[in-house]
């Protein structure tokens, strides 16, 4: 019964912690979904044929959706 008692002011902390892991897991699963990835290629793919990024910023950020393609989950 005390130790209930005791641990009532933690509650609203560990609440939050909570919150920050399943908002940090959504957060992972968006970022490495394959329709999320997939986006991001046509959107650069867009912006490089508008002109609007050099071909080396294209190269670049292409790389990277790539990586995190070939890294998803872990």
């Amino acid at each position: 019964m005390i130790g209930t008692l005791l641990s009532l002011p933690l509650l609203p902390v560990r609440g939050v912690v909570a919150l920050a892991r399943v908002i940090a897991e959504e957060a992972d699963r968006q970022l490495y979904s394959m329709p999320s990835l997939r986006r991001e290629l046509d959107d650069l793919h867009r912006l490089r044929a508008e002109g609007r990024i050099d071909p080396d910023e294209y190269e670049r950020a292409q790389q990277q959706v790539l990586d995190r393609a070939l890294h998803r989950g872990g």
